[in-house]
């Protein structure tokens, strides 16, 4: 996809916001959900035993976008599910009474979308509201 310069600029700054709040992403995929311990965050259906059963049963399927802070702790994060060709299921949360400017955007689609680029698996931003049909 290609940006208009104003835009590639935006996220630019957007991204800088990130490391300027100490602020680190990880990406998770599978086996690698299951020894990540997952701390209340979220909604209370999103339990530890939650993201052990989902990296343990759906492999790859399934990616885990985490943001932690300068001593480590996770303060928030993006669920994902992988398909074919497109991306499923975002399920956003951030610790409660935190904000951190620009971490939704960083957590849903900037480290997504550098994970679906170096994987050349789909393209995450897939416009799905077209008909498939001609």
């Amino acid at each position: 996809m290609d940006l208009k310069q104003s835009r590639r600029k935006t996220i630019r700054q957007e991204r800088k916001k990130i490391k300027l709040q100490g602020l680190t992403l990880k990406r998770l995929r599978g086996n690698d959900i299951k020894v990540m311990i997952i701390v209340g965050w979220g909604q209370v259906y999103l339990t530890r035993e939650f993201f052990h059963m989902i990296g343990s049963r759906m492999g790859d399927q399934v990616m885990l976008i985490i943001a932690e802070d300068s001593v480590g702790r996770m303060v928030g994060g993006a669920l994902n599910f992988v398909g074919e060709d497109s991306l499923f299921g975002r399920n956003w949360g951030c610790r409660p009474g935190t904000y951190y400017d620009c971490l939704h955007f960083e957590a849903c689609y900037y480290q997504v979308d550098m994970e679906m680029d170096l994987l050349n698996q789909c393209n995450p931003f897939k416009d799905r509201t077209k008909s498939s049909q001609a």
